[in-house]
C-alpha cells in the first residue's frame, strides 16, 4: 500500500508539471497544421504556373510552419525526452529541404538523392513524436495512445507505397500511377487523423491540468 501510494503521489507530481504543458503546446501543434495544409495546396505545379508568388507563398507557409512544430516539439521535451528527438530530426530534415534549393535544376539525381535523405529524416522525427504521444497517454488513456501507434503503421505504408511506385514506374506506368494515388490517399488520411488525435490528446491533458487545479484548491 505504502508503495502504491508513493507510485500514485509520484505520479501525481508528474502529471502536474507535464499535463499543463502539453495541454497548452500540443494544442498549439493542432493549428500549426493549418498553415502547413494550405502551403501545401499552394507549393505545387499548376499553381506555379498560374501564379509563382502563391506557389512561393507556399513554400514559406510549410517551411515556417515546420520551423514552429520543430521548436515546439522541443519545447515539450519536459513531457518525454521523445519529442526533443522529433524537434531535432525535423529541423534537420527542413534545413536538408533548404539545401535542396540551392542544387542547380540540371543536377536531377543529386535532387532525388537529398530529397530521400530529407524525407527519411523526416520518418524518424514522426517516428519520435508518435512514440512520445503514445507514451505520454499511457495509464492515461491507452486508447487513444494505441491509435498514435496505429497511426505510426499507415505512415510506412503510405511511405513504402510511394518510393515503390519509383520502381515500379520504370516497368508498370499505369501500376505506378494508381499506387502514388493510394500513398496519396493514406497520406490525406493520416494527416487527418493526426490533427484529430493531437486534439484528443491537448484534451486529454486540459482536463487532466483542471482536475488537478480542482483538487488544489480542494485540498488548500
Amino acid at each position: 500500500m505504502a508503495k502504491k501510494t508513493k507510485n500514485e503521489l509520484d505520479r501525481r507530481d508528474k502529471m502536474s508539471k507535464i499535463a499543463p504543458v502539453l495541454a497548452i503546446w500540443i494544442n498549439i501543434l493542432l493549428w500549426i497544421n493549418l498553415p502547413s495544409f494550405i502551403g501545401g495546396l499552394l507549393n505545387n505545379q499548376e499553381v506555379a504556373k498560374v501564379s509563382p508568388p502563391l506557389s512561393l507563398l507556399g513554400v514559406l507557409l510549410i517551411l515556417g510552419s515546420q520551423l514552429a512544430y520543430g521548436l515546439i516539439l522541443m519545447k515539450i521535451a519536459l513531457a518525454d525526452k521523445r519529442y526533443k528527438l522529433a524537434g531535432i530530426f525535423l529541423l534537420i530534415s527542413l534545413a536538408v529541404t533548404i539545401l535542396v534549393m540551392f542544387i542547380p535544376a540540371n543536377a536531377a539525381v543529386l535532387i532525388q538523392a537529398v530529397n530521400l535523405v530529407a524525407t527519411v529524416i523526416s520518418v524518424v522525427s514522426i517516428y519520435y513524436e508518435i512514440m512520445a504521444h503514445a507514451e505520454v497517454l499511457r495509464g492515461i488513456d491507452n486508447l487513444l495512445g494505441r491509435k498514435w501507434l496505429a497511426l505510426w503503421k499507415w505512415t510506412l505504408i503510405s511511405l513504402a507505397l510511394s518510393l515503390a511506385s519509383g520502381f515500379v514506374m520504370l516497368a508498370v506506368a499505369n501500376l505506378a500511377a494508381l499506387m502514388v494515388l493510394v500513398a496519396a490517399i493514406i497520406s490525406l488520411v493520416v494527416t487527418v487523423l493526426k490533427i484529430k488525435y493531437l486534439y484528443d490528446t491537448a484534451k486529454v491533458f486540459k482536463n487532466i491540468n483542471a482536475d488537478i487545479n480542482d483538487n488544489v484548491n480542494t485540498e488548500e
